[in-house]
């Protein structure tokens, strides 16, 4: 994990209109490791720095009014491009007129996403050098921005500087009990502002997550369509009640679950590592080796059970914008039942795949949700899902060229009963050779 660090000290005002921006004047410095984020290439002295002068204010205030958006609004290809995530998660629309390089901010769950890149900004002549990116624990990124956070506050009160945007929002977030952060993440999960909500919306986000359980409220509202929550809510309660209610008596997958959770995977940053190493070591424990699973058939047979048996345990739904790709929830005979969104076979057997990790690597027989959404959890069943229904031992056999093209991935996808997506994904992340784009 990297470390992300703020560096400033306080300096005399420059000519600057505000009580809370003269009081705050300083040189600043953001440092990701040992990479200093805030270098520019100042124009008017031909000179290269690290930090920046500023004040402050304007910088604390962003990250407080968007807390709650920066540690649980998770990015969501099906929504992110049509609202203001952007906005939310780019410190660059927090300068206010200042100069702010652009470090994006991206929650993952036990993870933040940083990312960095150059940036010109002519009205303040000065230029950002940097570009990279890098995950910091977002334990600590959380005690390190309520730190800085604190202390601009704290010199606005030494200064005698009160009623203040930022005072305000940082009393609100720092004073909010456990039940209020409870539907401040989910109303953040959504892109609402937990503190400019109506009352109906509130009561909406409140309601639906009190009706869902714990353990996929959080993937839930990550995905779900705030103008459409109580519907896509019923619909994913209905889901979970007839997948709870199925008959089927998945004896082998009883009897793996938990294994997956006791296997220890290396020591990564990356959650999709996890994921395909989870996935080798479930066809070495099943003696798959490379075997493609390329129908459903294919699959309950790899897995030791009836494939009858396995189509009572799967369902097909109908939800509206696919809230969730897949779910899993566990019977009275605490045997998984599976609710699948995809109507295509082979995107409905990655998805129960997806799906099937969740079951077996959790101790516990509470559901699970499976959805578009870029958290870690998400990656690391999508790695999972892509490593088992294609191996990279079976692929690195097959392609003994130094590339391939198109029409050999469209062949390798149909061998293995994937979309050519998976493949080329597969041959790309574990750099099995080049594809070339005709």
């Amino acid at each position: 994990m990297s470390k992300l660090d703020f560096q400033f000290e306080w300096i005399e005002p420059q000519a600057s209109r505000g009580a809370e921006l003269r009081a705050t004047w300083a040189r600043f410095q953001i440092n990701v490791d040992d990479t200093p984020i805030t270098r520019i290439v100042a124009e008017s002295s031909q000179s290269v720095r690290p930090g920046i002068y500023l004040p402050l204010y304007p910088v604390a205030e962003w990250l407080a009014t968007n807390w709650w958006f920066l540690t649980s609004e998770f990015e969501n290809p099906n929504r992110t491009a049509i609202n203001d995530f952007e906005i939310r998660h780019d410190l660059r629309h927090g300068a206010e007129g200042f100069a702010l390089p652009s470090l994006r901010v991206v929650p993952l769950g036990p993870r933040i996403y940083l990312e960095w890149h150059p940036l010109d900004l002519p009205a303040q002549r000065v230029s950002f050098t940097e570009r990279g990116s890098a995950y910091v624990d977002a334990g600590q990124f959380e005690v390190d921005v309520s730190n800085f956070i604190g202390t601009v506050v704290k010199r606005l009160e030494e200064q005698g500087i009160s009623g203040t945007l930022l005072s305000d929002e940082w009393k609100a977030v720092t004073e909010t009990t456990m039940d209020e952060q409870d539907f401040c993440k989910a109303s953040a999960a959504l892109g609402i502002d937990p503190y400019a909500a109506s009352e109906e919306k509130s009561r909406q986000i409140i309601t639906v997550g009190d009706s869902l359980p714990r353990s996929i409220t959080q993937d839930f509202f990550a995905t779900a369509d705030q103008s459409r929550l109580q519907q896509q809510s019923s619909e994913l309660l209905g889901a979970l009640e007839r997948s709870g209610a199925n008959q089927a008596n998945l004896v082998s997958l009883k009897e793996l679950k938990g294994t997956l959770g006791s296997v220890t995977p290396p020591q990564s940053a990356h959650p999709w590592d996890k994921g395909y190493y989870y996935a080798d070591k479930l066809r070495e424990q099943l003696q798959l080796n490379g075997t493609p699973l390329n129908s459903l058939e294919a699959l309950s047979s790899g897995l030791r059970i009836d494939v009858d048996q396995l189509r009572r345990a799967l369902l097909t739904e109908s939800v509206s914008r696919r809230t969730f790709d897949a779910l899993v929830n566990v019977n009275a005979a605490g045997s998984p039942g599976f609710a699948i969104t995809h109507r295509h076979e082979a995107t409905a057997r990655f998805a129960l795949c997806r799906a099937l990790f969740e079951y077996l690597s959790k101790p516990t027989n509470q559901p699970a949700l499976v959805t578009t959404a870029r958290t870690d959890q998400q990656k690391l069943n999508r790695a999972f899902a892509a490593q088992f229904l294609v191996p990279t031992s079976a692929l690195r056999h097959m392609i003994t060229s130094s590339y391939v093209d198109s029409e050999q991935i469209d062949e390798l996808a149909q061998t293995f009963g994937v979309s050519s997506w998976v493949v080329q994904h597969q041959i790309e992340n574990h750099r099995i050779a080049r594809i070339v784009v005709e």
